[in-house]
C-alpha cells in the first residue's frame, strides 16, 4: 500500500514509522518540487482551481491512503473527493510547544511543532 503525501513538509522518520506501523504503508508518494511550490503559495482568489488537485485525484485510488493538510479549501476540495473515492485520508496532528526569552529589547519566541499521530478525516 502507498501513502500520497500532501503537505508543505517532507514526512519525518517518525511519521514514515507511524505509518508503516499502524496502516502497512510501503511507500511514501511525495509531489514534484514544482507541484509544492504551488500547494505552499496557492491562489488568492475566490475560485478553486480544480486543474491544481486534479493529478492527486485521478492518481489516489485504494487501497492507498493519504496525508492532506494545506490551504483548507483545497484541502477540502481534495479530501471530500478522495473520501467519495473510498480512499482513507489522515491529518498529520502536532504537539505544540512554545518558549519565549527576553533578550534585551527583543522577545524571541521559538515554536516547535512535534507529530504527535495521524488523525482520520471521517463523514459526520
Amino acid at each position: 500500500m502507498n501513502c500520497y503525501w500532501l503537505l508543505n513538509h517532507d514526512c519525518t522518520d517518525e511519521q514514515e514509522l507511524e505509518l508503516k506501523e499502524r496502516f502497512g504503508v510501503e511507500s511514501t508518494i511525495s509531489p514534484s518540487l514544482d507541484f509544492k511550490s504551488v500547494w505552499c503559495s496557492l491562489p488568492c482568489g475566490c475560485e478553486i482551481d480544480r486543474e491544481i488537485i486534479r493529478p492527486w485525484i485521478e492518481a489516489i485510488n485504494p487501497p492507498d491512503i493519504a496525508v492532506v493538510q494545506g490551504d483548507s479549501t483545497y484541502a477540502f476540495c481534495l479530501v471530500d473527493v478522495l473520501l467519495a473515492k473510498g480512499v482513507r485520508v489522515f491529518a498529520s496532528t502536532t504537539e505544540r510547544i512554545a518558549s519565549e526569552r527576553r533578550d534585551g529589547k527583543e522577545t524571541i519566541i521559538t515554536r516547535l511543532f512535534r507529530h504527535a499521530s495521524f488523525r482520520e478525516y471521517i463523514r459526520y
